[in-house]
């Protein structure tokens, strides 16, 4: 959680929240919520996580149909995932889904950064979802997490030309300059990665004339 210190902080952005543990329940309803008028509460945490059912309701979401349904236009979305990727022995499907979702254009197109606190977590999951070992963010217990949350979102809304040049993805350029300010090691489990080739941009009718291209 973070505040929102001005009317030009708040000044059209808008928020979904989803919580994961062995159900999922997005905390804003079925559509973005204006950041202001968001009430945050804290989420609940316990056993792992069925990452399949996150990625479909993500993947359904990210839509004309759903949250980009209003007739306006949209700023890339700025997706945080805060996991440590570990999913249960019976969610089998948990790759498959999110191979689905990278699918999504509209994911594809998004700043993803993943944050783990756990030591122990699945780098692999994490860079999956993200698409970047360098938008992968492993935190102390001790860290400030609301801080850090915020510092993304600054970040990302508002990019530096030469930060953002140096790295594959702007989520990546974030989370290095996340590192630098609090003086946070890379963990060495991210060595372990495999890492995938790029893939081809989405071009389905979901997309939308207005979509900052």
């Amino acid at each position: 959680t973070y505040q929102i210190n001005s009317e030009h902080d708040q000044k059209g952005r808008q928020v979904a929240v989803l919580e994961m543990n062995r159900t999922c329940t997005w905390l804003t309803g079925n559509e973005l919520r204006p950041i202001d008028e968001f009430a945050w509460k804290e989420l609940l945490a316990g056993g792992y996580g069925v990452i399949s059912l996150a990625a479909n309701e993500l993947n359904d979401k990210l839509s004309r149909r759903a949250f980009f349904s209003k007739n306006c236009s949209y700023c890339c979305p700025l997706i945080i995932f805060l996991t440590d990727g570990a999913t249960s022995s019976l969610d089998e499907e948990a790759f498959d889904a999110v191979a689905t979702l990278n699918n999504n254009r509209w994911f594809q197109r998004s700043t993803k950064i993943a944050i783990s606190i756990p030591e122990v977590f699945d780098a692999q999951m994490l860079y999956e979802l993200v698409g970047d070992r360098d938008a992968i963010l492993t935190l102390p217990l001790q860290a400030p997490l609301d801080e850090i949350l915020y510092g993304c979102i600054e970040y990302a809304s508002y990019p530096d030309t030469n930060m953002s040049c140096q790295h594959k993805t702007l989520g990546g350029a974030v989370c290095a300059r996340i590192r630098d300010e609090y003086l946070l090691q890379p963990n060495e489990c991210l060595n372990c990665i495999v890492e995938k080739e790029e893939s081809t941009i989405n071009d389905d009718d979901d997309w939308g004339e207005d979509w900052p291209r």
